[in-house]
């Protein structure tokens, strides 16, 4: 989204963030932890780009215990115990320092799993992938190794630098966390009205509180509806598309 490779500003511009479903299928990635009883080499990689960077398997032989846990805290659960995320790095240490690197995504799910198992249920793989314990560590760790998050928050950024004045951004998201860069990006981009900036006379607080006023910016960012959901129908035909959440959002100049 360089602007000295486009002749002419966009109307509009289309984010559809994630992975996309061929990715998912694709196993020598490692994104999906669908029945892994029936394909257990399954290799431990989740990078979007398998020719740079370190794989995750390769990631986890350098981390520290203190390295782990705060990606867990960052990218993993919306709920993640503190506590509890550096009891479950310390596991996948030790396991590792013990058997040797997780070159397999099978052992890696099966020790997330029976760490997180509770009572006396015996551990096996689910079939579902979304239905794996191992899901969302997992997931922590793809978004960090592939800096997901601060990926799409540059993205949004240069693309209303290169869109024209009134024209739209549709971004899909399917995370939560996804749709908090997103929700982030609006409020550090949103013009306040003449009544707020009547109302709120101090500068510094408004520039605490609307972070674009304290920039020379010609334009500003506005959230157009609420996000929307997927139909009912559409959900009947693409599972995957029940968690996804469509943000349309103006470029639209400064009052």
């Amino acid at each position: 989204l360089g602007s000295e490779a486009i002749s002419q500003q966009p109307q509009g511009i289309v984010f559809d963030v994630g992975i996309c479903s061929v990715q998912v299928d694709d196993r020598s990635r490692g994104f999906s932890l669908q029945n892994l009883d029936k394909y257990p080499e399954t290799r431990m990689d989740l990078r979007m780009n398998s020719k740079t960077g370190l794989s995750a398997a390769e990631w986890l032989q350098e981390a520290t215990v203190e390295e782990i846990a705060w990606v867990l805290r960052k990218y993993g659960p919306d709920n993640q115990d503190s506590i509890h995320a550096e009891r479950l790095a310390q596991v996948i240490v030790d396991d590792q320092e013990a058997n040797g690197p997780f070159e397999s995504m099978s052992r890696f799910a099966e020790l997330i799993g029976r760490s997180l198992s509770v009572g006396d249920e015996p551990f096996q793989h689910t079939y579902a992938g979304r239905a794996h314990p191992a899901r969302l560590t997992l997931q922590a760790f793809r978004i960090f190794l592939n800096c997901e998050m601060e990926q799409l928050q540059e993205g949004l950024g240069r693309a209303f630098k290169v869109l024209a004045m009134s024209g739209r951004c549709v971004v899909t998201t399917f995370k939560r966390k996804e749709a908090m860069v997103v929700e982030h990006f609006v409020c550090q981009m949103e013009d306040p009205d003449p009544e707020t900036v009547a109302r709120i006379s101090k500068k510094r607080r408004l520039v605490e509180l609307y972070p674009l006023a304290g920039t020379d910016l010609d334009y500003g960012v506005r959230l157009l509806a609420m996000p929307l959901k997927a139909a009912y129908g559409e959900v009947q035909q693409n599972i995957r598309a029940r968690s996804g959440s469509m943000y349309i959002l103006e470029k639209v100049p400064r009052t």
